[in-house]
């Protein structure tokens, strides 16, 4: 599929003159949402002691961008991916052959400017931005593609900027995805074939513009941090590959673990297969019974929870 090109989206440092590095972005994926801001809290009527409802609108707006973008092999040289990872995760760790992000218990966030620029010379600033959310997706079908969601207080037009374009190289593209399940009680791993999986990864995020809304009230904090983070898990086996002893294994797992909601003892990678790929890890998983489902084939649907993951781009 060829890009439309009827805008472009950069990214840079926040608070840096640096270059704007364009993302390859899907143009039908893109929405811009703004909206204002408000809190509700309690108060002491006056003459009645009752506490009520007071909401709070300080003219503070929020913009959300949410946006496709082709994965593809990590370079060291492409730095627009690694800062919406680097906001996503709270940190990165660079090694000679791979890029890891894992989480991690510090959560201060890196920020970033984010640039949407239009053919028709129009171009807008989402400044101090953080990443709310990645959903990775891998299917046959296509290209492996990660959506994001980014969040911001700060959405202004601005003149156009010098910009590089998105960086080259070959596209990831997972004709059958490999998933390892690695279940460590008894020792087994099950190599497994994905026809459609995806993993979201979101965090709950206290904004610095919240310390504008609540200032009378809390002692809200001046940067981004993150107050909580989910990993959800959705996986579509190809069940020619799911052999009795691995559905065995899997249900055990799910009953002596899962079914009481606390974490299975497995782990999981997930990724495409080839020298050059895009790997996510996740354990202490809570999963949920599979199911059958018959389309154009038999997968074996699953779900799940996780609570820690590591996503690693090897060149």
């Amino acid at each position: 599929m060829l890009l439309k090109q009827d805008l472009r989206i950069c990214i840079r440092e926040a608070g840096t003159s640096a270059t704007l590095l364009s993302l390859p972005v899907k143009d039908t994926s893109v929405d811009i949402n703004t909206k204002e801001v408000s809190s509700s809290h309690t108060r002491t009527t006056i003459g009645n002691p009752k506490f009520t409802d007071l909401t709070v609108n300080e003219g503070v707006k929020e913009t959300t961008i949410k946006f496709t973008v082709y994965s593809k092999p990590y370079a060291v040289n492409n730095i627009a991916e690694k800062l919406l990872l680097d906001s996503l995760f709270g940190s990165s760790q660079t090694n000679p052959s791979d890029i890891v992000f894992t989480t991690v218990n510090s959560y201060d966030i890196p920020r970033f400017d984010i640039f949407i620029i239009y053919n028709n010379g129009a171009s807008f600033q989402l400044e101090n931005a953080v990443t709310q959310s990645a959903n990775f997706k891998f299917d046959i079908n296509q290209l492996t593609e990660t959506e994001f969601t980014i969040i911001g207080n700060i959405f202004k037009e601005v003149p156009i900027e010098n910009y590089s374009p998105a960086p080259d190289g070959t596209y990831i593209q997972n004709m059958w995805t490999k998933i390892v399940m690695d279940f460590p009680q008894t020792g087994r791993i099950f190599n497994l074939a994905s026809t459609g999986s995806n993993i979201l990864i979101s965090n709950t995020i206290e904004y610095p513009y919240n310390s504008v809304v609540t200032k009378r009230f809390t002692n809200a904090s001046d940067t981004p941090i993150i107050k909580k983070r989910d990993i959800d898990l959705n996986l579509s086996i190809y069940l020619k590959v799911c052999t009795l002893n691995f559905y065995n294994e899997l249900i055990q797992s799910i009953e002596t673990s899962s079914y009481l909601d606390n974490p299975s003892n497995l782990v999981l990678s997930i990724g495409c297969g080839g020298v050059d790929n895009l790997t996510i890890a996740l354990d202490n998983i809570v999963l949920k019974y599979p199911k059958i489902k018959v389309n154009e084939i038999a997968n074996l649907d699953i779900k799940g929870k996780g609570t820690s993951a590591v996503l690693t781009y090897k060149e």
